[in-house]
């Protein structure tokens, strides 16, 4: 009997299976390669294109083919170019052919396309995943130690409950990105396991039972269940003695609740977001042992559902404790045991926590130095923490921002090294803390510090904001606030943009303020009613926004001459509903200004002469002089061919009668409401050029004076002419020439005009679809209208009405 006769006898008398996938087995582990003749194909660490052609026609038979692999990179290329070649939907792939017993790792052998984003495994593309139908229950893995990645950013979701994982180290990424694996893996021998990061991350079907796993070895479950959004099975009995490294662990797995109340975490580390987004997860935690924590930042990020005390916990050794809680909003767990003597950042630790409410007055919090957003949001949040010692903080902005029901006292806070504190007490509107003592002298910034603080009133005249460069809405609606400010430092200032916006008491003495760094002014004393303040030596040189600056000031009236505006190019609303300013600006250089949109609207009292001044880069004066009763400087002498909007400019005006005769106009497009009751207004526009204007509507309603001609005006791109002469009483030049074949709308064009009686025989009218009350009351109107084309007019309803001398006769032949 021959050695192969031999060997197979005495398998079969020991009642082993001699088919050919266990007798190769048996014949390599001996060395006796030779008996492996029985094999028709035999090949070693060959690339698919290797193969002979009759052996590429169709999946190789595992019982005439056996490839044996030693070098991995190889057996990768090979699989890649055999799977592209065979991989079937409907026919799962025999991979029986193979052999690789001195490989120890398959680490990514058939992942798909992926990359790693700060140590995290990431699918290039979640959308076209790698497709796999494999049956891999013939793969011997016996030898295998590494599976990492090995089916990561794959499509596949084949029967794995056979493979030999018993000598398997690592698990690291193994089904990452597998969204539709979800087979039963409960008879794994994972005993010599000692890492599983991102196992199951993004794994977003997965479900199985893992109760049964032994993890005694492992120390990294780092994003083990990463985004697994349908995991929800029991781990109560895991024995995780050994694991330092939980960050992420179960981070967005949204439906996970399960007790893991008797964990043995006390090796841990770091827990860094290991619930974060694990929006039903509840479980009591409150018996860890947390000792050899360092790191516990976003560990509940916004974990919704998350509301346990949490008092047993010696967090002695964290050092970061950012975004903790921040988005629980359900959390009030009694923490208040807790000794975070070693964090140094805080931030965000409590913010839109909106349900917290705990006593943090015992807390040492001597190291900290980061307090940015801290009780943001923190609705209902309104602790002692008047004994807390914030020496080391360096960074304040939005600690308390929104955080309504918040009124601790913290003057004793030493606050000397901070220096940001912008946002910090915005809308907390029930704020009225004493802060006169503290001391801020390395702030930088302040913008919004107190803004919506609607209580807040301390005296802060001895603050030292000499480093401060950002005081921008800094007051802005803190309506109770009023503190003498005088002996501030803002020299370094560049920006107090809306710095007491809406502050509707505040009138402080800002006389001796050194401005001169500032560039932007814009609102910021808008709405501020009761201010008074003498301005009249501030050095506003640097400034190029003041944009709304005194807007709705009804009270200010400083003497604003000697400014030097030279480098202003935003002046739109500065005075608006400056109800008794009245400064001499006759000297103010305007030369680089470019909007001046409402800069003087409702400025009831203002008449200085500004008939010197060059407005030749504005473009717009929208409103400028709207209901700026008083004004009548000269303003003949004004540049405004840059102009291109002059909508409401002087509307209200009603002591206006400036000439403007010689004004370029060409480039205005809106003058509708221009001259609107601006009941003296005369002036001679009969050579403006108005080819660019689009809209004339209400231009001259109501202005019961003016009588120019304009019989040569180009009004051919005019749309909209409704109310233009509306109560004009004395108006009645020639317009008989008027190409008015864009106009669509001539509602009340000559309502009141009593004087007018042009003839518009000849106006083609063909695109104008309202004509209601275009000539009523116009009492002397008589012109033959007959042949107008009114096709499209759908109104006309009172068209004539009071126009008693109109013929009947001359009425245009509407469709009704």
């Amino acid at each position: 009997m021959n050695g192969k006769a031999k060997i197979i006898s005495f398998m079969l008398v020991a009642g082993l299976s001699v088919g050919a996938g266990a007798l190769t087995s048996y014949l390599l582990k001996n060395q006796d390669l030779d008996l492996l003749s029985y094999y028709k194909y035999r090949y070693k660490d060959i690339s698919y294109e290797q193969l002979p052609s009759q052996l590429k026609t169709q999946p190789l038979n595992s019982a005439e083919v056996r490839i044996t692999f030693t070098d991995g990179k190889k057996l990768k290329l090979f699989l890649d170019r055999y799977i592209a070649e065979f991989n079937n939907p409907q026919q799962a792939l025999d991979l029986g052919f193979l052999y690789f017993p001195q490989l120890d790792n398959l680490d990514f052998m058939f992942a798909g396309d992926y990359e790693f984003n700060q140590d995290v495994l990431q699918c290039k593309t979640p959308e076209q995943l790698r497709s796999l139908n494999i049956d891999f229950t013939s793969l011997d893995l016996s030898h295998v130690q590494s599976l990492q990645g090995t089916f990561a950013c794959t499509s596949f979701n084949n029967d794995l409950a056979n493979l030999n994982v018993a000598n398997v180290k690592n698990f690291n990424w193994l089904f990452a990105g597998a969204k539709d694996f979800n087979q039963d893996l409960s008879t794994w021998n994972v005993a010599n396991a000692t890492s599983m990061r991102g196992i199951f991350s993004h794994a977003q079907k997965f479900n199985a039972d893992l109760s049964t796993w032994n993890l005694s070895q492992v120390t990294d479950t780092s994003y083990m269940f990463y985004q697994a959004q349908s995991f929800n099975r029991d781990l109560s009995t895991w024995q995780l003695g050994k694991v330092t490294n939980m960050q992420s662990m179960f981070a967005y797995a949204k439906n996970f609740n399960g007790d893991l109340s008797n964990w043995d975490v006390s090796q841990v580390t770091n827990m860094q977001s290991m619930f974060a987004y694990a929006q039903n997860f509840n479980s009591p935690l409150n018996s860890w042992d947390v000792s050899n924590v360092t790191n516990m930042a976003k560990m509940f990020l916004h974990a919704q559902s998350f509301n346990q005390d949490l008092y047993s916990w010696k967090v002695n050794r964290v050092t970061d404790m950012q975004q903790m809680f921040a988005g629980a909003t359900r959390f009030n767990g009694n923490i208040s045991l807790w000794y975070p003597a070693q964090v140094t950042n805080m931030s965000g630790m409590f913010q839109q926590a909106s349900t917290f409410n705990q006593d943090l007055s015992n807390w040492t919090t001597t190291n900290v130095t980061n307090m940015e957003s801290m009780f943001a949001q923190a609705t209902n949040f309104n602790a002692d923490l008047s004994s807390w010692d914030v020496f080391k903080v360096t960074n304040m902005a939005h600690m308390f921002d929104q955080a309504t029901n918040f009124q601790s006292d913290l003057s004793k806070w030493n606050t000397y090294n901070v220096t940001d504190m912008q946002y910090m007490f915005t809308q907390a509107s029930n704020f009225t803390s004493d802060l006169s003592a503290w001391e801020v002298g390395n702030v930088t910034n302040m913008s919004y510090m107190f803004a919506q603080a609607s209580n807040f009133n301390s005296n802060l005249d001895n603050w030292n904001t000499g480093k401060v460069t950002d005081m921008q809405s800094m007051f802005l609606k803190a309506s109770k606030f009023n503190s003498n400010l005088s002996k501030w430092d803002v020299s370094q200032v560049t920006n107090m943009s809306r710095m007491f916006g809406d502050a509707s008491r505040f009138n402080g003495n800002l006389s001796q303020w050194d401005v001169s760094q500032v560039t932007d002014m814009h609102f910021m004393f808008a709405k501020a009613t009761n201010f008074t303040s003498d301005l009249s030596k501030w050095d506003v040189s640097q400034v190029t926004n003041m944009s709304g600056m005194f807007s709705v000031t009804n009270r200010f009236t400083s003497d604003l001459s000697k400014w030097d505006v030279s480098k202003v190019t935003d002046m739109s609303h500065m005075f608006a509903q400056a109800d008794n300013f009245n400064s001499d600006l006759s000297k103010w250089d305007v030369s680089q200004v470019t909007n001046m949109t409402s800069m003087f609207q409702f400025a009831s009292k203002f008449n200085s002469d500004l008939s010197n001044w060059n407005v030749s880069k504005v473009t717009n004066m929208f409103a400028m002089f709207a209901s700026a009763k008083l004004f009548t400087s000269d303003l003949s002498k004004w540049d405004v061919s840059q102009v291109t909007n002059m909508a409401g400019m002087f509307r209200q005006a009603s002591n206006f009668n400036s000439n403007l005769s010689k004004w370029q106009v060409g480039k205005v497009t809106q003058m509708q409401h221009m001259f609107a009751q601006a009941t003296k207004f005369t002036s001679d526009l009969s050579n403006w050029n108005v080819s660019q204007v689009t809209n004339m509507e209400a231009m001259f309603a109501q202005a019961s004076n003016f009588t120019s001609d304009l019989s040569n005006w180009d009004v051919r791109q005019v749309t909209n002419m409704k109310l233009m002469f509306s109560q004009a009483t004395k108006f009645n030049s020639d317009l008989s020439k008027w190409n008015v074949s864009n106009v669509t709308d001539m509602q009340g064009m000559f309502a009141r005009a009593q004087n007018f009686e042009s003839n518009l025989s000849s106006w083609n009218v063909s695109k104008v679809t309202d004509m209601k009350y275009m000539f009523a009351s116009a009492s002397k109107f008589n012109s033959d209208l007959s042949n107008w084309n009114v096709a499209r007019v759908t109104d006309h309803q009172d068209m004539f009405t009071g126009a008693t001398k109109f013929k009947k006769e001359f009425t245009p032949r509407f469709r009704d």
